[in-house]
């Protein structure tokens, strides 16, 4: 049976397919316009769904995801309470100092609520406790931290090329955080243990 090639148009603001000549539109919410494509001689990624992934490979998939975003942020959290040095003489530390209380150097009082705040949040996400609110807050405290440490459009040379790529890093985690409180923890979590897979995500 030889195939007649149609002229189609895809109007992506009306959500519709458009066929020239007596072919009227097809609307994307008609339930069968994928078929009335494939019938048209339509390309099949226009009149086939796209393949979905299992619920399961998806949720394992979230939880690597937590925990490789995390796992530095929980590192260097714990590093904290055994040496204090490792926070008062960031440059982060340093410069957020500087900005807010005109002096260099932190108290030790903080170099410890800090290790508490970056090891607790951290550990949240990988667990699913309460994950979109400690993504949240490690966004803030991240987005503060690479600003005040890792201003690399102040320096010049092989210093430059090093604090930039630390921002670059630190904008990669910050944007696995923001997966994390646009998607929730997924299925395995703390906060959805015991949940169906079709059930709402915190």
């Amino acid at each position: 049976m030889a195939r007649v090639s149609l002229g189609l148009r895809v109007d992506r603001d009306c959500g519709g397919i458009h066929g020239f000549g007596p072919f009227r539109t097809l609307d994307r919410s008609y339930p069968d316009w994928h078929f009335r494509l494939a019938r048209l001689g339509a390309p099949r990624s226009l009149s086939s769904h796209p393949p979905t992934m299992p619920t399961r490979t998806q949720d394992l998939l979230v939880l690597v995801a937590r925990i490789l975003a995390t796992a530095a942020i929980v590192r260097y959290g714990i590093a904290k309470f055994f040496d204090t040095k490792v926070f008062i003489e960031n440059p982060a530390t340093i410069g957020f100092m500087k900005a807010f209380f005109g002096e260099s150097k932190a108290p030790v009082w903080l170099a410890y609520a800090n290790a508490v705040f970056q090891t607790g949040a951290g550990l949240c996400v990988m667990a699913g406790i309460r994950a979109r609110w400690a993504a949240f807050l490690l966004l803030l405290w991240l987005g503060a931290l690479t600003y005040f440490g890792h201003p690399f459009w102040t320096h010049s040379g092989a210093e430059r090329s090093t604090h930039e790529g630390y921002f670059l890093r630190n904008l990669a985690m910050m944007g696995a955080l923001m997966m994390v409180m646009a998607t929730g923890a997924g299925n395995l979590s703390l906060d959805n243990r015991g949940r169906s897979e079709g059930g709402s995500r915190r």
